[in-house]
């Protein structure tokens, strides 16, 4: 065994006042588009990792934070360091003071889209498959999870 364990990650799906969400584009992951996300700390709460990271990240307070997306990635060609697994969960979340969204070292690129935007992006594998997962089921109006 080579004493590499998964890294568990948190990613927010995070809407404006206007129905858009953000999508950052970041050199970590080639270029691509993706949801902002981060590592959970030891002993941290998924919900707590979140909050964290998108103020971190984005400079953003959340709140309204729901689950909905658990996916996996296990050594992704587009990440810097390709030979990681990566268990992710994502949460939707409303931006409290979207206004003053600013970008740490991680991201070059910011943009607040809707849907048919996003598709249009060169998204990150995991983020398109989030996506697609999350609006299929908004359109036969299944809830997400708590």
């Amino acid at each position: 065994m080579s004493g590499k364990y998964p890294r568990v990650t948190a990613g927010g799906l995070i809407f404006n006042k206007e129905g858009e969400f953000l999508l950052v584009q970041s050199h970590k992951w080639s270029n691509k588009w993706l949801l902002p996300s981060g590592k959970v700390k030891y002993g941290e709460k998924l919900k707590d990792t979140l909050r964290r990271e998108m103020k971190e990240e984005t400079n953003l307070e959340i709140t309204d934070i729901k689950f909905y997306f658990f996916g996996e990635m296990i050594k992704p060609l587009e990440y810097y360091e390709p030979d990681n697994h990566f268990i992710c969960f994502n949460f939707i979340c409303q931006a409290v003071n979207e206004k003053e969204l600013k970008l740490n070292e991680e991201a070059e690129n910011w943009a607040w889209v809707n849907f048919s935007q996003a598709k249009n992006k060169d998204l990150e594998g995991l983020t398109r498959k989030s996506l697609l997962n999350y609006f299929k089921n908004q359109a036969k109006g299944k809830p997400c999870q708590n």
